[in-house]
């Protein structure tokens, strides 16, 4: 299902450059692994991730949306940013975009910062990269507005509800 395009999704300029901070998700959540040294905070991260995937998949299957790429075509050109833009259109589908995936991770782990980290700088950074995530959604193009405010709250809810789990 298409959705309709808001005037803030039609205002967001379309900037192939952000694909390199959208793609830091991956780099964050492989490093916080790597950093983190108690197994009952590895088992939180992982569980809450799965969780938040989980019901992205249920939502994908139930109600599967559509961006309308066709709209902000890659720029023809060769470049590292242009080639990177095409890899990640290739491999990250324009369907399923409500929720974002990007931000239900990406709050995740800003949760887990806000919560765990010992150094003040990381619960602050944590938060502002997400936000920054979020909006290099719309950047790119992969994204309605709606999908991130959805996928901020499921992402908070997987994070939360693993003490459930657990």
């Amino acid at each position: 299902h298409p959705l309709p395009m808001t005037p803030i999704d039609l205002a967001v300029p379309f900037i192939p450059e952000t694909v390199w901070v959208y793609g830091t998700v991956s780099y964050a959540t492989l490093f916080l692994y790597l950093v983190l040294r108690k197994p009952a905070d590895v088992r939180r991260l992982f569980l809450s991730l799965v969780i938040g995937s989980f019901f992205c998949t249920i939502v994908f299957a139930l109600y599967p949306t559509i961006y309308p790429r066709e709209l902000y075509p890659t720029p023809a050109g060769a470049s590292l940013t242009l080639e990177r833009l095409r890899e990640l259109r290739e491999a990250d589908s324009a369907a399923n975009c409500m929720p974002s995936l990007h931000v239900v991770i990406a709050t995740c782990l800003a949760c887990f910062f806000i919560e765990r980290a010992r150094h003040r700088a990381l619960r602050i950074a944590g938060p502002i990269w997400a936000a920054t995530v979020m909006f290099t959604t719309l950047t790119t193009k992969q994204h309605y507005l709606i999908d991130l405010p959805f996928g901020a709250l499921l992402g908070a809810a997987a994070y939360w509800l693993y003490l459930g789990v657990a």
